[in-house]
Order: structure tokens, then sequence, then C-alpha cells
């Protein structure tokens, strides 16, 4: 049974202790043993489908199963109709199984089908009743309905009011009791409106007249229904949408977890026969340490005092000896600890793994590899998606064209600054070379020297003094001059050689004119 459960949770979705719940809930309930696994699964769809406790449900289908008289194999197309009426009605899975359970009693004394009454609760609900209403203004009108005969007085006038004899529907109850409520219905809403509402208190009693007359009110919405729950389309309703939650993410990692816990219990159940015969062996080395210790506390510290002499003495043999029996005891002592018995057991462990390595290696193989497909298809999905819609991947997925655009625009860009440089170069250089027509044309160049005069009359000879700045100094200009000329086509190479000699006299001026010169110091 064990094994069977494990191989339940590698296909439903439902961890395997809930499972394991389930088929202790349809033991509970009478489900014969050949017919658990079964129940469990149908048990369990519907739990996933209705997002239930799986406990709970399979505890409350087991009672539905037991109260409509429904075989365990045929339980599953009840869980079509309630899925399909789920799928298609206002009302809901779990309200319409409490439903069942709540009036399956009073049903087990008619002729009415799971399927059937499915539809009536589903309908109620629909109309906006709660469960516990509906569940009870259904059990009065079948309790009143199946026992006409027995009724009050009241009761048979309002039958006889609607044109139906107690006889006919007690009867009818017991052969097809969902057409026999449709009878009562149809007849209840032929009568004018003022004295309906009277009629169906007379039948089901004043509690319950309102839930009755909205049934009355609404027979198409009933009838409705009982077709959704009797139609070819909820066959295998249960188990369509069961595969559809069973392909999504959630579901496949549950399962997965099943895996494992699988081979965890496996392995578990595999040791399990030798810690039990460790901790047994060391139960009882315990247990007779313990009793050797308290019937003999004397001699065990007496021994303890001897050890100690001898070794005060400097008897090393015997001092080991006691060592050695120190230690010994210590380790008994350290394995009769939980601590130490829990390091057994990891070893013993440790031991079978060894020895059982390669189907385990192989396990965590196929595994990984799962795993690792798994996750290769979501990357390259991924990818692709990046790729085809993100503006990024867009970009580097058209990566060449797009560098090969940018490389002729700046191309483009150079080939036209390059051409802008040389016509600005050109037009430069045609206004210097006018320049210097224009200097040469007017004698703008350089003054030439005054012509001699004749020799000064002689003056008296006075000290000299300190004159102006530079007045009659001499000055070595010792510095190096360096240059480095590039030449642009066009340009002339004597223009460039009189700017050059220009610039250093105004630099030698300038130093003259700096220098103080006294004659008195020669």
């Amino acid at each position: 049974m064990a094994k069977q459960v494990q191989l339940l949770g590698r296909e439903i979705p439902l961890t395997t202790n809930d499972l394991a719940e389930m088929v202790a809930a349809g033991a509970r309930m009478g489900v014969a043993r050949d017919e658990l696994i079964g129940f469990t699964r149908t048990a369990a769809m519907m739990a996933s489908a209705f997002d239930l406790p799986a406990a709970e449900l399979a505890d409350n289908m087991g009672k539905v199963a037991g109260l409509f008289k429904i075989p365990i194999p045929a339980i599953g197309e009840l869980a079509d109709a309630i899925n399909y009426l789920d799928d298609n009605a206002i009302s809901k899975g779990g309200d319409i199984i409490e439903f069942l359970t709540r009036t399956g009693g009073v049903a087990a004394a008619v002729k009415v089908t799971g399927q059937q009454m499915a539809a009536l609760g589903s309908t109620l609900l629909t109309l906006g009743e709660r469960t516990e209403t509906a569940s009870t203004a259904t059990n009065a009108l079948f309790q009143k309905l199946a026992a006409a005969d027995k009724g009050t007085k009241k009761f048979k006038a309002a039958m006889k009011e609607i044109g139906l004899s107690t006889a006919a529907v007690q009867k009818g109850m017991q052969v097809d009791a969902q057409g026999t409520i449709l009878k009562v219905l149809e007849a209840v809403n032929k009568l004018p409106k003022d004295k309906q509402l009277g009629v169906m208190v007379e039948l089901v009693g004043l509690e319950h007249s309102d839930t009755l007359a909205k049934l009355a009110n609404n027979v198409g919405e009933y009838r409705r229904q009982i077709e959704l729950a009797t139609s070819a389309e909820a066959k295998g309703s249960m188990s369509r949408e069961f595969e559809a939650q069973r392909a999504s993410t959630l579901a496949q990692w549950q399962l997965l977890q099943n895996r494992v816990t699988e081979v965890s219990v496996n392995i578990g159940s595999v040791l399990l026969p030798a810690v039990n015969r460790v901790m047994g062996a060391f139960a009882s080395a315990s247990s007779s340490v313990a009793d050797f210790v308290r019937e003999n506390r004397t001699l065990v510290e007496n021994i303890g005092v001897v050890v100690g002499a001898f070794a005060g003495f400097g008897a090393v043999k015997l001092a080991i000896t006691g060592v050695t029996w120190a230690v010994t005891a210590l380790n008994v002592a350290v394995r009769a600890n939980p601590i130490g018995i829990l390091i057994t057991l990891l070893a013993a462990g440790a031991m079978l793994v060894w020895k059982n390595w390669e189907p385990i290696k192989a396990f965590f193989v196929d595994l990984w590899g799962s795993i690792t497909k798994a996750a290769q298809g979501t990357w390259d999905w991924l990818q692709g998606v990046f790729f085809k819609f993100h503006p990024l991947g867009l970009v580097i997925a058209n990566w060449e064209p797009i560098r090969a655009w940018f490389q002729n625009l700046w191309a483009d860009i150079t080939a036209s600054a390059r051409q802008a440089l040389e016509w600005i170069t050109g037009k430069i250089e045609a206004i210097g070379q006018g320049w210097q027509k224009t200097k040469s044309f007017f004698g703008f160049g350089d003054s030439p020297a005054p012509a001699a005069a004749g020799p000064a009359p002689a003056l008296p000879a006075v000290p000299p003094m300190a004159t102006a700045r530079g007045a009659g100094a001499q000055v070595t200009d010792q510095r190096q001059y360096t240059f480095d000329i590039k030449t642009q086509p066009g340009q002339d190479n004597k223009a460039i050689a009189d700017e050059v000699m220009r610039r250093i006299k105004s630099e030698q001026g300038i130093q003259r004119r700096g220098a103080m010169y006294d004659g008195a110091n020669q």
C-alpha cells in the first residue's frame, strides 16, 4: 500500500502525506482495500481542481458514495457532474459536495441519483442560498413528499389545491424523485401569484417556504442544471481539468518533490532495520553499564583510586592500562548518549549509501539531466522572446548591419570635415599671400638705415654716468633657438623665414632695453 501511494504521488500533484491521509479517510469510510487507490485518485483530482483540503474531501466523498450507494469505480461520474456544474454555474464544487453530505440521508430513502441531487443543490446555491439553508429546505421537501399520505390536513389540502394526490406523489418519490419534484413545482406555478406562497408554507413549513419559492420561480434554471449534470459534455470533465492543472509549473514542482520524498523514504526503509539493530545493541550495552555501575559503586570507585595511585608512583604500564580503561568507559558513555548514538547511526547510514552508491548515483544523474534539460529549454525560450521583443535584444541580433551603418556614417563625416579643413586652409593661405603683395606694393617693408652724417664736433669729456636702460649696452645673445616648421601646401618659404627673423629681433630688442648700462664701471 505504501508503494501504491508513492506511485500515486508520481501522477497527482499533492504531497505524499496528503495522499496517504486520503487513503486513510477512504478506509475509514469503508472503501474496499482493492478500491482505495482508485478512490483516492478520483478524490485527489477533485481536491486539486476545487482547491480543497485533500483528507477532508476524501472523507466527504466517501460519505457521499456510501449515502447514495454509489460504487467506488463509478464515483468519477459524480465527480464529473460536480466539476461541470462548478464550471457552468455560480455554485462552487466544494459547496455542492457539502450539500450532498447534508442531504444524503434523506436522499437514500427515495429514488434519486447523485448527479440529480448535485443539480438540485447547485441550482439552490446559484439562486443565492447558503449550503445550510439549501440542504435543510431540501430535506424538509423530500421528507414531506416521500410521506405525503402521512401529512397533516393542511399539507393534504395544499396538495389537493395544486391538483396532485398524496398517494401519487408519495409513490412518485420512490420511482422518480426528481420528476415528482418538478411536477410539484410546475403545479405550484399554475396557481395565482397571491396563493403560491401560502401553498408552499403548507407544503414545507414557514421557515423553508422562501427557499421553495426560489426554486418554484426558477424551474427553467433547475432544468438547465439537470441537463448540465447529465450531459455528455460532463463526462470526463474532471480529468480534462486535472490534466490542464497538472501541466502547470507548480504541479510539476510538487510531482518532483514527491519523487524526492519517495527516494528518501525508500532509503530510510532500507536503513531502518540496521538502525534498529544498532540502537538495540547500544540500548542493551547502556543498560548493562548502568546496572553494573549502580550495583558496584564501591568497586568502580576503588578502581579509579588504584589507577590514580599507580600513575602517581610512575607505573607507566598500569597507568596506560588505566587510561585505556577510562577511554573505553568514555566510549561506552558516548555511545550510550543520544549524540553518540546519532553519530553511530550516521556512520551506519553512510556505509549503506556507499554499498548502494551505483543505483543512487544513477537516480541523481537522471534527475539532474531532467532539470538541466528543462532549464535549457526555458533559457532558449527566454532568449527567443528577448531577441524578438526587447529593444536591446533587437540591437544585439542586428549588430553587424548597425555597426556597418555607423562606420559608413563616420567615414562620411570624416571626409566632409577633411574637405572643409582643406578649403579653410586654402582661404587662409590666399589671404596671407595677398597681404604680402599688399605690403610690397605700399612699401611696408623694413625702413633703410639713414645715411651716415658728417663727423660731429668733439664735445668736452665728461664722466660717463648711468644712462637710460639699454643705452650703449652690448648684449650677447647666447640662447639657441630650435624651430620645428611644417609647411603646408601653398605656403611661401621666404615669408616663413622672414617672420622667424622678425620674432628673433623683437626678442633681442626687448632684452637690450631691459639691461642697465653704466659706463663708469668700464
